[in-house]
């Protein structure tokens, strides 16, 4: 290098500071003195160089960064251009994408990461590299089998796109704890008196303690006497006492011997928008991998003539109940699969406020009481009826088991479905307020009025009051009792959700804050006003994910980051972590806490400078960076138990399915049992979640034909688990002809009904795929930018080789790819 370089000019300007003034020579002077002087400088100024080079290569955030790379500074003069700035965009960007990594895979070797060990598939560049280690640093300092250990292990596996904004730089997965992982095959049989073998007859039933919904798997058997041939069987979720007490699922055709078909439970996600409804396809072979009940894409299944659709419940019985605005009128309506139906008998006056279906009824929140509309009616069609009791506007109902909560004008009144008679008991709580929103969550209680947020629990009170940021003040002030005078600094709320992972999520109008643990820390409450729009919809679904209907688009939050779906694009943009705010696209920093001032109707942020909550300043992302259809006002969203039916062979010693072929979903029916006596068919086929209760049972059935009753007047059962007639005291349960022997031998408790029973012939063989208990496992789910394209293997394998390093002893462990698993451990 020259020792006249100007890089070098700053230590020539020291030397020469050094001499007297009459031996200074000036800069444009030649000469032995001002030759070697400039000499002494570019030697001091490499070496310099080289010490400030040793010295960044010691440290995992300098070393081989672009800023202070020969190469790079070089080839910026090369290109005529001058240093590169840190604040212009285009420069930053440039810096993230420098290529080289050399003294930073030194200090990476140090924890078991050398980048040359990785596939070429798997190549990254120096920033990319830099992200990995603190990562792997952070699972370490966090406790590794935490948690947030795991995300850290995930985060350093997977690859960064460092060209795009921040926020969208990570990829995207979920991390879903506690999970049921590992399953079981269990044969079920009946006892031995009355079975032939392992082949059992309609009406046999057992307990099955599953935590979520089991499959099953059906094998033919031949007709060679005293066994029948495996015609259209049936299996049903069979809950005594309740309405329905049956679901049924069952399929119309006939199995041959050992010929199998398994039933497998699935998902379908539903959202509408404007008058439209919109449906994710049922789960099949071919997409069962892109998890569509997630991803989409969700197709129009109807729509309404006029008007827009303001939530959306679901009957048991697969119909899904919408409610409806239009500018003279509003209706429910009933979706039947393929289009809707208003329910118009009897129907109270607008406006409708809330909808919910539970039990065999739909309920109907108005602001003259609540209604109900009987889904299997005797006689007469669909109408509404007035609940006694509940005269005041009903604005929230939400369901738990065989409970309804409405919250209205007339505070939380709680009703029990299982109760026998046309008018439920009604219990009320927190009688005086005057409630917009509530959450039943486990044991406490969240009610929302018109000016304050409440928390109810063991019979105590407590009011939000999170307006200070110290940890000496509480954010939720006790209070002797919930009053309508008291204030939170909130904006008037229209849903609560709670998800795993401790937070509170609050949606309404002025948009979607969440109160949580930071940093578990301190509490805060932190709003999204500049990324989500006003919130229609929160639900939280069985993987523990929150899903957020707005008017400028469906977003979710997976735990720790939020994502937003891009209808137009049919994908999931990345929308950064939910504990930080992003500026620009190159900075970021903790949301902070907040509060809403109603005065000037505007969410404000703590500014820990100015020591005051001010306007955060942030830009206005909730429509930036994506495509035309990402903006979708989006009402509501849902999902709705499925079934995936397929025939071929079993193995019952190895447990394994060989699967040949699909059923048709027409070749399914959903058969409800809204009571002992009545059966009737249902609108989509499902394998019904597990209710809850402890006298369940899944019972093996078939459909019943027009076969003669027996003789005498004893009551019977068909095939299908119907009883006729009417008993004149209470007829015993449906079951099999006992011995006092197999009374004693009968492990499930079965044999209390061996003195009248009523038996068929042996039909089938049966396995339940039973989720294997308790929900301890972890389950990783890796999502990709197009669902459909298949994962890197080399990526799998790096994911799975850093994540069973924090994999707590005994804990299983499960990584799926979208809808398909690709690794799991057995224990």
């Amino acid at each position: 290098m020259s020792a006249r370089d100007p890089a070098y000019a700053s230590q020539h300007e020291r030397l020469l500071a050094l001499l007297p003034s009459l031996w200074r020579p000036q800069h444009d002077e030649g000469g032995l003195l001002a030759d070697w002087l400039a000499a002494v400088a570019a030697a001091q100024g490499e070496a310099a160089a080289e010490l400030q080079n040793v010295l960044r290569a010691h440290w995992w955030d300098t070393a081989d960064a672009a800023l202070w790379a020969r190469h790079y500074q070089a080839d910026r003069r090369e290109r005529g251009l001058p240093a590169a700035n840190v604040r212009e965009p285009r420069d930053r960007a440039e810096l993230q994408r420098y290529p080289w990594v050399r003294d930073l895979a030194r200090i990476g070797a140090l924890l078991d990461l050398p980048p040359w060990q990785e596939p070429a598939s798997l190549r990254e560049n120096v920033e990319e590299y830099r992200q990995r280690l603190p990562d792997i640093v952070d699972a370490w300092r966090l406790g590794l089998t935490t948690p947030d250990a795991l995300q850290r292990l995930v985060d350093a596996a997977l690859p960064e796109d460092m060209a795009a904004p921040l926020a969208r730089q990570r990829s995207r997965f979920a991390l879903e704890e506690p999970v049921v992982v590992l399953r079981r095959v269990r044969a079920l049989t009946a006892p031995p008196t009355v079975q032939q073998g392992d082949r059992i007859a309609p009406l046999a039933r057992w307990r099955l303690d599953a935590p979520t919904t089991p499959g099953f798997v059906l094998a033919g058997i031949a007709a060679d006497p005293p066994c029948a041939a495996t015609a259209t069987p049936m299996i049903e979720r069979y809950t005594p006492g309740t309405h329905p007490v049956g679901i049924g699922l069952a399929w119309t055709g006939t199995l041959a011997p050992e010929q199998a078909l398994r039933l497998t439970p699935t998902r379908r996600g539903w959202l509408a928008r404007d008058a439209h409804l919109f449906a994710s396809a049922a789960e099949s072979a071919a997409n069962a991998g892109r998890d569509p009940s997630a991803n989409g894409p969700w197709q129009q299944a109807a729509s309404l003539p006029a008007g827009r659709i303001l939530s959306l419940s679901a009957a048991p019985d697969g119909s899904l109940w919408a409610r409806q605005r239009t500018q003279q009128t509003w209706r429910v309506q009933r979706f039947n699969g393929s289009s809707f139906t208003a329910i118009e008998a009897d129907a109270p006056d607008g406006p409708y406020l809330a909808l919910c279906c539970a039990g065999d009824s739909a309920w109907l929140g108005t602001d003259a009481g609540l209604f109900r509309c009987r889904l299997w009616p005797q006689a007469g069609g669909l109408r509404w009826q007035a609940v006694d009791g509940i005269d005041g506007a009903v604005r929230a109902l939400a369901t738990h088991g065989s409970t309804l909560y409405a919250g209205g004008t007339d505070g939380l009144s709680v009703l029990d479905l299982d109760q026998p008679g046309e008018h439920p008991a009604i219990e009320r709580r927190h009688v005086g307020l005057d409630i917009h929103t509530f959450l039943i969550d486990h044991d406490r209680e969240l009610v929302a009025t018109a000016d304050a947020l409440f928390m109810f629990r063991q019979g105590r009170c407590w009011r939000y009051e999170g307006a200070a940021v110290s940890e000496h003040l509480p954010d939720w002030q006790a209070e002797p009792a919930a009053a309508a005078g008291l204030h939170s600094p909130l904006p008037p709320l229209d849903i609560l959700a709670a998800t795993a992972d401790g937070s509170l999520w609050l949606g309404g109008a002025e948009g979607l804050a969440r109160w949580h643990v930071a940093d578990g820390e301190g509490t805060r409450l932190e709003a999204f006003p500049e990324l989500i729009g006003a919130v229609r919809s929160l639900v939280v679904d069985e993987r523990g994910m929150l899903w957020i209907a707005a008017d400028n688009g469906l977003f979710r939050y997976d735990g720790r980051d939020l994502a937003r779906h891009d209808t137009e694009a049919g994908t999931w943009l990345a929308e950064g972590r939910a504990d930080t705010a992003y500026p620009s696209d190159f900075t970021s920093m903790p949301r902070g806490h907040w509060r809403y001032d109603r005065d000037q109707a505007r969410w404000l942020r703590w500014d820990a400078v100015q020591r005051r909550f001010a306007d955060p300043g942030l830009a206005d992302r909730r429509n930036a960076g994506v495509g035309a259809g990402a903006d979708a006002n989006i009402a509501a969203v849902l999902f709705t138990p499925g079934v995936r039916a397929e025939l071929g062979q079993w193995d019952a010693a190895a447990g394994s399915f060989s699967a040949h072929a699909e059923v048709p979903p027409a070749e399914l029916r959903l058969r409800i049992k809204a009571d002992e006596l009545r059966v009737v068919d249902g609108v989509a086929p499902l394998l019904p979640p597990p209710s809850g209760r402890s006298d369940e049972r899944w019972r093996y059935l078939q459909l019943a034909t027009a076969a003669a009753p027996p003789a005498g007047d004893s009551p019977w059962w068909s095939t299908e688990g119907q009883l006729f007639p009417a008993p004149a005291r209470k007829a015993v349960l449906p079951g099999h002809f006992r011995s006092a022997p197999a009374f004693v031998a009968d492990p499930e408790g079965e044999g209390q009904f061996d003195h009248l029973a009523f038996t068929y012939p042996p039909s089938a063989r049966l396995w339940a795929l039973l989720p294997d208990g308790p929900a301890v496992g972890i389950r990783i789910r890796l999502c990709l930018p197009e669902p459909d394209a298949a994962a890197d293997p080399a990526l799998i394998e790096r994911v799975w080789k850093l994540v069973e390093r924090a994999r707590p002893a005994g804990v299983p462990l499960q990584l799926m790819v979208e809808g398909r698993i690709v690794k799991e451990s057995t224990s």
